[in-house]
């Protein structure tokens, strides 16, 4: 079977799923309500979507069949009318067999319980040491809070030892010299040495009197995320235009994606692996300033090439990302990350510019803000 290309949108009262299936057959199509879930079967195509709602089959789903597009799209009923769907556009959630019935759980998942044959009162009235050495906590030593030296990096600190066979690539790589001998801590103290020894006032200096041209023609180009900020911003004032004119009796448009995936991303997204993890809160607080890291390299390298990306890009990214070019793991503030990707901005691209900064610092901004919205 084939899983379908498709799209989900939804409006106040219905999940309106549009399939592309060129080689099927629409009177053979067939589908099925139940529940948070949403089954179509249509030679050779099946999908199976569990949606984050309930839904309902009351007579009023219905399908269109475009014969020109080679879609189907799929009108199904929501169980309760106004209830907003999250996080339509996550293909790999939809696409899993359940939804998860509980949230990540916020405890270690391991509990220690008294020894053998010793009673609760036992326990209690062990004494205590009063004079145990005491030592101030290290922020930025992650590591010796947890009594152990470590060195793992990548996802969620899962990985160790990835570059020990790899030591003939690591200077293209990355540029921490040692990835796997160095604790996190040891790595931050090289990073911002090797940033400090990169910084050049010449090339600095040179941008700043000599490239105000170059720098105003990047500083003015718009990349297409502001103008569907702005579309957004526009279709929300018109969509509450139209809710007070009708005094609450106006019908919600369908809610479409302001950045559609084309059929090649939607075809990327289906194909990922559908992995869970257990994250504890501090952990998800490092991917998410690890994310605004990566994105604000990515917003850096889109400006300065003007959306078109070239063989320079993939070392501009790497290079001004730290997660990516010395496994930097962030866990202060977000503060931190800006003041971070700032300083390489100035030691390691072409165009070293502070209002270059400023405008990269605004297109994360966005970037970020388009993703909440959605």
């Amino acid at each position: 079977m084939l899983t379908p290309c498709f799209d989900v949108t939804q409006d106040d009262a219905f999940i309106i799923i549009t399939m592309r299936v060129p080689f099927a057959k629409a009177a053979e199509a067939e589908f099925c309500i139940d529940g948070t879930f949403f089954k179509f079967y249509c030679k050779p195509y099946f999908l199976r979507l569990c949606l984050p709602g309930e839904l309902v089959e009351d007579g009023r789903e219905r399908a269109v069949h475009d014969i020109e597009k080679g879609t189907i799209t799929v009108y199904v009923p929501k169980l309760h009318v106004g209830v907003h769907f999250e996080n339509l556009g996550m293909i790999t959630s939809l696409l899993s067999k359940k939804q998860p019935t509980s949230k990540t759980p916020q405890n270690p998942l391991i509990e220690v319980l008294p020894g053998a044959g010793a009673t609760e009162e036992e326990v209690e009235e062990e004494e205590f040491d009063w004079q145990i050495d005491q030592e101030m906590p290290v922020e930025d030593k992650p590591e010796l809070l947890l009594g152990k030296r470590s060195s793992a990096y990548g996802f969620a600190e899962q990985h160790t030892a990835v570059f020990s066979k790899l030591q003939q690539e690591l200077p293209a790589l990355v540029d921490c010299p040692d990835p796997d001998g160095m604790t996190g801590h040891e790595r931050r103290v090289a990073r911002l040495a090797h940033e400090e020894a990169s910084f050049n006032p010449q090339h600095y200096l040179a941008d700043l009197m000599d490239g105000a041209e170059m720098m105003e023609a990047l500083c003015q180009f718009q990349p297409p995320w502001s103008q569907q900020l702005v579309a957004w911003t526009d279709k929300k004032k018109r969509s509450e235009g139209t809710t007070t004119t009708a005094k609450g009796k106006g019908q919600r448009e369908p809610d479409q994606d302001i950045i559609p995936f084309t059929d090649e991303e939607r075809v990327q997204l289906k194909e990922l692996p559908n992995k869970e993890y257990l994250l504890d809160k501090a952990t998800r607080r490092t991917l998410y300033l690890g994310l605004v890291d990566v994105i604000f390299a990515y917003a850096y390298d889109y400006r300065i090439t003007e959306g078109e990306h070239n063989v320079e890009s993939a070392w501009n990214i790497c290079k001004l990302s730290s997660t990516l070019s010395w496994l930097e793991v962030f866990r202060g503030r977000v503060e931190e990350v800006i003041y971070c990707s700032a300083r390489r901005c100035l030691c390691y691209p072409l165009y070293r510019h502070w209002q270059l900064v400023q405008c990269v610092l605004h297109d994360t901004t966005q970037l970020f803000l388009l993703g909440n919205l959605h």
